[in-house]
């Protein structure tokens, strides 16, 4: 048994390979529903005025800012008989499916202050919880192994699984979203919202427990340093000095950005602009993407992340900017097919980047500090939430109509200003990732030095 889920380095097996993405099939179905439903379903169906959501998001991003990357340089730190990453690993995937189920059973007749105090906890809890989960699994993702081959197999494995679970999980959703103003219709989302999280649940926990940490790794480790606040800062502010790991940070928190803009809109734009059912437009933007990732996976491995990064950041670019200007039915929807096969070449690069860096720092100062590196990218992450609170506004400052608003249904035919508000919104996404493509082009780690830091990492592994 322990050959056929083999994760020894430059010997992973294919059933591990497969089973490391379960993790991510789970998390997926589950951020897939909040990602593409939470904001129309507490600003369009329960009412929830855009500046106290924009408010609750900006306050629980500010707090979840700097409470991620704390627990990420924790876990650097730690020692236990489990390792370092797999005790929060375990912890926070029953806290991420709780508090998803939390977000959509808000108590029954509440006001307005108390729905928007509902989500406010709810979303604390769960951004906690899956950050904690994801910057563990990536952790865990780059010291499984330095062997390139390896590290995109292994996020090839998160990607596709990734992506059969947000499609599943923003199709689900889109069956009663046109109805749940109903009775009847609200209890069968809320069912669906139960299955849901069980379903994910157990799916991420099967690979907390297939993982286990290397051992060859813990003379690398510095647990005897103090952890607290102050300590923590001054080894963030140590690593944001090093210019590959600021470049890969920012890079990641533009194309992250403008994904997480996008995906709450995908609603808006096949409900109110493009006016067909919304899981066939879901099906238009989500399959391509999960289609296209074995020909990206081959462009990796013959050009190099960076590369293909740039390729597909370019392409995303183009596209966000023509299916936000295109007034031609056909020409849309071919341009958001393309622009989400583009998202699936970043989304499968850019996060080993984070990798290199890792590497980087390991060769310059022999220190293990994946859990603060990834940190880093989490805690500007954070913020990329503080910009889809400005979603619900500029929908309220072009005049868009809540379905709260109209007797509990939708306003199928919205304003121009708000038509264009939702277009003006897909664009300045693509503004966004164009910011991430130009900051690409001047990242160090490629080429020779890349060449050069990979092979001093092995030989460093290999005494």
């Amino acid at each position: 048994m322990k050959k056929l889920i083999s994760q020894e380095p430059g010997h992973i097996s294919k059933l591990f390979k497969f089973l490391w993405g379960f993790g991510f099939l789970g998390g997926g179905v589950i951020v897939g529903v909040s990602g593409a439903f939470q904001l129309i379903y507490y600003q369009n169906y329960l009412g929830l005025s855009a500046h106290l959501y924009s408010l609750c998001i900006v306050a629980y991003t500010l707090l979840n800012a700097f409470n991620n990357p704390f627990l990420a340089y924790v876990s650097d730190h730690t020692k236990s008989r489990f390792g370092r990453r797999l005790p929060y690993f375990r912890l926070s995937a029953p806290f991420v499916a709780i508090s998803f189920v939390m977000l959509y059973f808000v108590p029954i007749e509440a006001n307005l202050m108390v729905t928007a105090f509902w989500f406010f906890i709810s979303l604390l809890i769960f951004d906690i919880a899956y950050s904690m989960y994801c910057g563990m699994y990536l952790n865990l993702q780059t010291e499984i192994t330095e062997y390139e081959n390896e590290r995109i197999d292994l996020q090839f494995s998160c990607e596709v699984s990734n992506y059969v679970g947000t499609l599943i999980g923003m199709i689900l959703p889109g069956l009663i979203a046109l109805n749940i103003h109903s009775q009847s219709s609200v209890i069968d989302f809320k069912i669906m919202i139960v299955i849901i999280a069980v379903i994910g649940l157990v799916l991420m926990l099967i690979t907390t427990f297939i993982v286990k940490e290397r051992d060859d790794l813990e003379k690398k480790i510095d647990t005897m340093q103090k952890k607290h606040i102050r300590s923590a800062i001054t080894e963030y502010i140590e690593i944001f000095k090093i210019k590959p790991v600021r470049n890969a940070v920012f890079i990641n928190f533009f194309a992250n950005s403008a994904v997480n803009i996008l995906t709450p809109l995908l609603y808006y734009i096949a409900i109110f602009v493009v006016k067909i059912d919304t899981t066939l437009f879901v099906m238009i933007v989500m399959l391509p993407m999960f289609l296209s990732l074995p020909l990206w996976k081959k462009i990796q491995r013959k050009f190099g992340a960076v590369r293909t990064a740039e390729f597909s950041l370019f392409g995303a670019t183009m596209g966000f900017f023509i299916s936000g200007l295109s007034q031609n039915l056909i020409m849309l929807l071919i341009s958001f097919a393309f622009t989400g096969i583009c998202i699936a070449g970043f989304r499968l690069t850019l996060r080993l980047l984070l990798s290199d860096c890792v590497d980087y720092d390991v060769v310059q100062t022999g220190k293990r500090r994946e859990g603060v590196i990834f940190g880093a990218g989490t805690f500007t992450n954070a913020f990329t939430f503080m910009l889809i609170a400005i979603i619900p506004l500029v929908l309220d400052m072009t005049g868009f109509i809540t379905a709260s608003e109209n007797g509990g249904v939708n306003m199928f035919d919205q304003p121009n200003s708000a038509i264009w508000g939702i277009r003006g919104l897909v664009m300045f996404a693509g503004f966004l990732v164009l910011i991430s493509y130009i900051l690409l082009l001047k990242y160090p780690l490629k080429g020779d030095k890349l060449k050069e830091i990979r092979n001093k990492i092995m030989l460093t592994q290999k005494n």
